[in-house]
């Protein structure tokens, strides 16, 4: 921003430097042709006049040329004013982007840590349920013959009775 307005203050300097001279230029030329005027001949006032004119049509084509050469430089700052934005605003949704990324990589490692955890425990868990089991079909297995034995102590108990 302040490099625009530098550019167009060093514009609008040269620009006032180059008036001030086709003025003085222009001033010039109408002072000579005031002093001259009773004692010059009419081509020679002619050709002053046409000379102001020329100077004169020479300074309005440099005002407009300026005018143009301010509003193009205008127009360069405009957009890069607005390149640099869109850049800052790139930037801005690339970290969002990366950092929105990075919770999300946290998360899938959390929950990875989690299901591996659960998948010890399921493991142990399953275990567990086997030992279990195993222990059940032995005590299964010690209560029928512990019945059977009191079937054939009942039985031999009543035979000798």
């Amino acid at each position: 921003e302040s490099k625009r307005e530098e550019r167009k203050k060093l514009a609008d300097e040269d620009a006032l430097r180059k008036i001030k001279h086709l003025e003085e230029q222009a001033y010039q030329l109408q002072k000579q042709v005031a002093t001259h005027k009773q004692g010059v001949c009419w081509q020679e006032e002619e050709a002053l006049l046409n000379e102001m004119e020329v100077t004169g049509q020479a300074f309005e084509d440099m005002q407009e040329q300026n005018s143009r050469l301010i509003q193009q430089l205008r127009e360069k700052d405009d957009a890069n004013f607005k390149l640099m934005t869109e850049r800052i605003k790139s930037n801005q949704l690339h970290k969002l982007a990366r950092e929105e990324k990075d919770v999300l990589k946290d998360q899938v490692n959390t929950l990875t840590t989690q299901v591996e955890a659960t998948n010890v425990v399921v493991r142990k868990l399953e275990e567990k349920e086997r030992i279990l089991q195993n222990s059940l079909a032995t005590v299964e297995k010690e209560l029928a013959l512990r019945q059977q034995a009191m079937e054939m102590h009942k039985r031999k108990a009543i035979e000798s009775a």
